[in-house]
């Protein structure tokens, strides 16, 4: 067998791997709509006036002078 081949830091490798394997599969889940939809709703949303803001502020910065060295 391969795995008798391989020293003992690579079993031990190979070993850590097959776990995170196994542990990814165990974890596997139907995806839930309900508590897809409740974290969107969560999502923050940006007002009007923040919007405003941060676009006077690409007009500054737009603005900005490289200093010539």
């Amino acid at each position: 067998m391969k795995y008798q081949q391989l020293n003992t830091f690579s079993q031990m490798e190979l070993l850590d791997f097959l776990n995170f394997l196994l542990l990814k599969q165990a974890k596997k889940k139907e995806f839930d709509v309900v508590a897809y939809k409740k974290n969107i709703l969560n999502v923050s949303v940006w007002a009007e006036a923040d919007i405003t803001e941060m676009e006077q502020n690409t007009a500054l910065f737009n603005q900005w002078t490289i200093r010539e060295w």
